[in-house]
């Protein structure tokens, strides 16, 4: 129960005043450390508000403060805890049970794969993939409703149910269902059951960011104004508060009174699913994250231009809420991790883990198993490998490092970060979410991939040249430029990234066009090569094949 969790701090606890010190301190510094324009924090403790602050510049060129009572920040996935409350809301009257099949209420969407539950959704193990081309919005235009959204873009379910995964979508699955149970648009529900009785005047669904009246403008880490656009799967990420209004959403977790207790503020930090049991339960919109001597329930959020998290500390009766107008998580992890530290005892190390096999190479589960996105799964991925005295983990930077150790088959990063181990998969928490990666076999990792990408291209090209030279193959020709037209739209993809994120853009679809041409003609091409039975030719034929190949391990066709 958060009511009385919260409510459980000892007398011995060091004062408010204390606190406060410590957060005035360390937000400015930290701020300046990751370069953040502007914060707001709201801390709360024992059911009272102790600090509601605004910190830096809402707006850097025109010099505008943030104001706690006015400025408004957009705070990602944080977006979900009132996601996860809507459903749980209605779970507790009866109209929506966790364990109940969702394709009742959505039978007009292509959902396969069997039964599929708010439990599933909520807790990010219904086997959905998580899209993200086509994530966003174009500035200017809201998201389409829910139901025209999902479908017409219902991700596929790729992995069994109970896997965990990460889903955007899945979330606004979750949101649909609640909508269609009670029989209200999913934001005038949110508005009705959260906002309207705690009155939060100033939050809400930013679906026309440029709309949202003192909303602070938005800045990526290279410094540049970000325009600012809405997420299609919008109740996963797109809510925008200020940190008054975050104050009374704190101060309403820990009141057995308000409309957020008792079942429905309970199964927010519930023992409802444990990834790995050396890690902490996970609720239904938040996670235990072991911090310290401690465990903080938190869920964090972060986009290209702004970022959040919202974190309760139960050993100290306390709750935090901090967003940002620039995406730097290391901000709030760098912030509760030094908090915890500090007024929290750490306990004794316990004995170090069973030597388990561990060792090998592992996908991110939120990666996309199917589609063009599949190729995302080259940078999804982790090498672990086993020491005596702990693990060396190489690949995503959030989880690579060195880990020792730290008993009860937990590892543990020199800033905290857990990382536990078993079967065929591996599990960790970044920002505030638990994630877990599955082992693959070497013929699915980056480099076995990239290696095969590297002795195509050079067989294609020498054997390019050589037809080029002697006249005598025109379809080693044509592969070699054809494979070179392909990277020049690959090269024109990877300069406007940022567009992907509101669907496919002519570059992509120009290239994937040319990647099944050039897998069409290395085909035929390696077929004449090995009829000239000669061992340049045979190896050049290898060469050819390796290209198509390595496009559809990875998506890259029509």
């Amino acid at each position: 129960m958060i009511a009385l969790a919260l409510l459980a701090a000892a007398a011995s606890t060091p004062p408010d005043a204390a606190i406060v010190a410590h957060f005035d301190a360390e937000i400015p510094r930290l701020m300046t450390r990751w370069s953040v324009p502007g914060a707001v924090a709201a801390v709360v403790r024992n059911g009272q508000p102790i600090l509601i602050r605004g910190y830096g510049l809402a707006d850097v060129e025109r010099r505008e403060p943030v104001a706690a009572s006015a400025t408004r920040f957009r705070i990602a996935s944080v977006s979900k805890v009132f996601t996860a409350i809507v459903a749980l809301q209605l779970a507790a009257e009866g109209k929506l049970p966790v364990d109940a099949d969702v394709r009742r209420w959505v039978a007009d969407l292509p959902i396969a794969g069997g039964p599929v539950s708010e439990r599933d959704l909520l807790t990010h193990t219904a086997g959905f993939e998580d899209h993200l081309l086509g994530y966003l919005n174009p500035r200017g235009q809201p998201p389409p409703a829910l139901g025209e959204l999902l479908s017409r873009d219902m991700p596929p379910r790729t992995r069994p149910p109970g896997v965990p995964g990460y889903s955007n979508h899945g979330y606004a699955l979750a949101a649909l269902v609640a909508e269609r149970a009670a029989g209200k648009p999913f934001e005038q529900l949110v508005h009705d059951r959260i906002l309207a009785p705690l009155r939060m005047a100033s939050t809400g669904f930013a679906l026309l960011p440029d709309e949202v009246p003192g909303l602070a403008t938005e800045y990526r880490s290279s410094g540049a104004v970000t325009p600012r656009r809405s997420s299609r799967p919008y109740p996963a990420g797109n809510l925008a508060t200020t940190g008054e209004d975050m104050a009374r959403f704190l101060v309403a977790l820990g009141d057995s009174s308000s409309v957020l207790a008792p079942a429905v503020a309970a199964g927010l930090a519930g023992n409802v699913l444990r990834y790995h049991p050396a890690l902490p339960p996970m609720g239904y919109g938040l996670a235990g994250v072991p911090v310290g001597g401690t465990v903080v329930w938190m869920k964090g959020g972060a986009s290209p231009s702004h970022s959040a998290v919202l974190a309760l500390v139960p050993a100290l009766g306390l709750s935090l809420f901090l967003a940002e107008n620039r995406q730097e998580p290391s901000l709030w992890n760098e912030l509760i991790e030094g908090f915890v530290g500090k007024f929290v005892p750490a306990p004794p190390a316990g004995p170090a883990p069973p030597p388990d096999a561990v060792d090998g190479d592992y996908l991110w589960t939120r990666a996309p198993l199917r589609g063009v996105e599949r190729v995302l799964g080259l940078a999804a991925q982790i090498r672990v490998a086993r020491d005596p005295a702990g693990l060396t983990v190489r690949g995503m930077d959030a989880i690579a490092g060195r880990y020792r150790a730290a008993g009860g088959g937990l590892f543990r990063r020199d800033d905290g970060r857990p990382l536990a181990a078993g079967g065929e998969r591996v599990f960790s928490i970044v920002d505030g979410q638990p994630v877990a990666f599955e082992r693959i076999p070497f013929w699915r990792t980056s480099r076995a991939q990239l290696a095969a990408f590297a002795l195509a291209t050079a067989g294609l090209l020498a054997g390019g040249i050589a037809a080029a030279v002697r006249r005598g193959n025109f379809l080693a020709l044509a592969a070699a430029a054809l494979e070179l037209c392909m990277l020049a739209a690959a090269a024109a993809v990877a300069r406007h990234l940022d567009r992907l994120a509101e669907g496919p853009t002519a570059a992509l679809e120009a290239g994937l066009l040319l990647a099944t041409l050039a897998s069409a003609v290395c085909v035929v091409s390696a077929i004449a090569a090995v009829r000239r039975r000669t061992l340049a030719w045979t190896l050049y034929a290898v060469a050819a094949l390796l290209l198509p190949a390595v496009l559809l391990a990875n998506g890259l066709y029509l």
